[in-house]
């Protein structure tokens, strides 16, 4: 994150111009988190899974402060590491989100609490229009964390943390959104609160790895990890299903409470096919909601799967990411016609990552950045909020941060490169063309 960084605050360029840093006062640990941060942790995952990762924390510092190695919730042969102030840190991420999410939040401002009446006029729309983008460069990740179990033992490998995850900040954030979140109570000056209401969240998850902790979130069905890590690939495909297993099933009265209203999230899936955790399918289509309700609804009263899962080809790089995008992206969210886009950014699909096998380039995420805030100002207002999820090679990181801020900051989508001589796979460009094209057949796209 320190490369990434003070590679953006170098440029003296048109993104610096474009640009301006935020710093935000941080949680130091979880008990001084804010009541939002805390509150919007709570309203994705169950009060039994974040206080075993207290008790993890807890562990970890009555060792002598020894980084404690937790089996992950699917897969025992994979670890996650707690440490003391890992759960502040989680806390802190999410923190810092919701309070960028402020700044480019396009709601109308609330009338002033001097003219608030039964007369008082509408919400005034916000002046000078906030910013259209925010990136936050937050750690650590959070996509495969998910609602954990209401119950769960300490010993219990159910409601553990997973795939280096702790809290899921995209989630977390997007239902703050959905459910209309009120402005932020973190350190510094306070925002004027916005007009309070339900929206329509588009998460886009483009980490190598599919995002099944947002999809038990939203959706209530997690893939279950396979043996052979995280950087290994499977055989089928990653088309077998996850048999619809989730985490959550011991609801609680609270938690029914919380469902009791359909929220409006749909959220796109792009991943490399059969790497770890596995699952990630084109047929798990996230019919219904975590609550057992139904498909969404678009304007014109169609359905809409909750989950799109888009798995791509080992050895897909840029024009197969391009492809997904103006593909499959871009009409969901003409259909869905969403109020916010919340991103799960991840770089490790990456052609230098170690972890994964796909190989997109820094030109990848330039087009990804611009292509989504040119998105969102198509379908505005519709802010966008850029997090950091995984991605784990600092020259590759230092580099392609920074191109997706500059193709979010300038709305400039960068030609498509041409291969040179020789480089051209045709194969891998069919197997593409054939795993997006069944993806867009699935949903009738």
């Amino acid at each position: 994150m320190r490369a990434a960084a003070s590679k953006l605050e170098s440029d003296d360029g048109e993104l610096a111009l474009r640009c301006r840093r935020v710093d935000l006062e941080a949680t130091t640990t979880a008990a001084t988190a804010s009541v939002r941060a805390r509150a919007a942790a709570e309203a994705v995952h169950s009060r039994a899974y974040l206080s075993r990762l207290q008790r993890l924390c807890d562990e970890s510092e009555a060792d002598q402060n020894r980084p404690l190695k937790v089996a992950d919730e699917a897969d025992e042969t994979e670890f996650t590491y707690v440490t003391p102030g890992s759960l502040g840190a989680a806390l802190a991420a999410v923190e810092a989100a919701l309070a960028l999410w402020d700044l480019v939040d396009p709601a109308p401002l609330a009338p002033r609490a001097s003219s608030r009446s039964s007369s008082s006029p509408p919400c005034p729309a916000p002046s000078p229009p906030p910013p259209r983008a925010a990136l936050a460069l937050i750690r650590p990740p959070g996509h495969h964390a998910g609602r954990g179990t209401e119950g769960a033992e300490t010993d219990s490998p159910e409601g553990a943390p997973s795939g280096f995850c702790l809290v899921n900040t995209a989630a977390a954030v997007a239902r703050s959104i959905a459910s209309g979140g009120s402005a932020s109570s973190s350190g510094g000056p306070r925002p004027r609160p916005r007009c309070r209401r339900r929206r329509r969240v588009l998460v886009i998850d483009w980490d190598v790895h599919v995002g099944d902790g947002t999809q038990d979130i939203f959706w209530g069905a997690r893939p279950r990890a396979r043996r052979g890590g995280r950087g290994n690939k499977e055989e089928d495909g990653g088309k077998r299903s996850s048999g619809g297993e989730h985490a959550g099933a011991d609801d609680g009265e609270e938690e029914e409470e919380e469902e009791e209203e359909d929220e409006e999230v749909c959220v796109i899936d792009l991943h490399e096919a059969g790497a770890w955790p596995g699952g990630g399918g084109v047929e798990l289509r996230g019919a219904q909601s975590a609550s057992g309700r139904g498909a969404l609804r678009t304007g014109d009263g169609t359905p809409l799967s909750r989950v799109i899962n888009v798995p791509l080809p080992s050895g897909s790089g840029d024009a197969t990411a391009r492809a997904a995008f103006e593909r499959i992206i871009v009409p969901v969210a003409a259909r869905f016609k969403p109020e916010a886009i919340v991103v799960s950014a991840g770089f490790d699909a990456h052609e230098l990552e170690p972890l994964a096998g796909l190989a997109w380039t820094d030109e990848t995420y330039r087009y990804l950045g611009a292509a989504t805030a040119r998105l969102a100002e198509r379908l505005g207002p519709c802010g966008v909020l850029l997090l950091l999820e995984g991605g784990y090679s600092r020259r590759a990181l230092r580099t392609a941060v920074a191109a997706l801020a500059e193709g979010a900051a300038t709305l400039e989508v960068p030609p498509a490169p041409a291969a040179a001589e020789g480089e051209r796979d045709p194969v891998m460009e069919r197997e593409g063309e054939v795993a997006i094209s069944a993806v867009v057949e699935e949903h009738g796209l």
